[in-house]
């Protein structure tokens, strides 16, 4: 046993900081070379891989690449709302995590609706599909 916190009545034990370790070694492991994958494949070409390799029906392979290069553009959007809401006084440097839900809950409401935006525009291409 290496210490308690006594207020939440959790015991670490250095078996459990090893075992945590472990994971998130085998999790930096797992996402590491997906997203070296990721960054230096065109999409297009993991598109044909999908549908050729893997059998992976063309909607479903278009959908899937939708998502993947969504989300860059969904993290810059995500920062700038932090952006303003910063500028606007709110502090996200609260260490309390049930504060930091509460201020990142209502910063979802932007990214829906610009998201939505956004997936109008593509829907007449899916349609087509």
């Amino acid at each position: 046993m290496l210490f308690t916190v006594p207020l939440l009545k959790i015991t670490v034990t250095d078996s459990g900081v090893y075992f945590s370790l472990l994971l998130v070694l085998r999790l930096m492991a797992a996402t590491l070379p997906l997203t070296i994958m990721l960054s230096v494949t065109q999409m297009s070409d993991l598109t044909n891989v999908l549908v050729s390799k893997l059998r992976i029906p063309y909607k479903y392979a278009f959908a899937i690449i939708t998502v993947i290069r969504f989300i860059p553009v969904f993290s810059s959007e995500m920062n700038g709302i932090i952006e303003v809401q910063t500028a606007r006084g709110v502090e996200f440097d609260t260490k309390n995590i049930f504060r930091k839900i509460g201020l990142i809950i209502p910063m979802c409401v932007p990214l829906l609706i610009s998201s939505v935006k956004k997936i109008s525009k593509i829907t007449p291409k899916i349609s087509v599909l």
